[in-house]
């Protein structure tokens, strides 16, 4: 048996058992069990400010790494993520005009670590 691709996200196949070549005895039966492993979960979580102050409210935005999710408000966190790389890409609403995403709009989620993205609005005067 030959492992390609495939599991739980985030998860590493650590071994098949009892091993990946066996003997099929006439009319037997071989089980094999592929195991994996996968490292501590961590968080990501999406806050905005408006004009430099937290802001609470609605926003659609789209959260891409290992897997693809995404929310209509903030501040909001995902859990249960493995680490790898993340990207948070804004779809729109918001109370003004978006000027950045700090600290970047892509960042590495160390595994069962948090990282923080802000959504930094700006409403001007009329």
């Amino acid at each position: 048996l030959t492992y390609q691709d495939g599991g739980p996200i985030g998860a590493t196949l650590l071994s098949i058992s009892p091993q990946p070549t066996q003997n099929l005895p006439t009319g037997g039966t071989i089980t094999y069990a592929l195991n994996f492993s996968s490292e501590p979960k961590g968080f990501v979580m999406v806050e905005a400010t408006l004009n430099g102050y937290e802001w609470e409210g609605d926003v659609s935005y789209t959260l891409n790494s290992p897997y693809v999710d995404s929310h209509g408000s903030v501040p909001y966190t995902f859990d249960n993520c493995p680490g790898g790389s993340y990207t948070l890409s804004y779809n729109s609403g918001g109370p003004g005009t978006l000027q950045s995403i700090t600290p970047s709009s892509s960042q590495q989620l160390p595994d069962g670590g948090t990282i923080t993205f802000t959504l930094n609005f700006e409403e001007l005067p009329q």
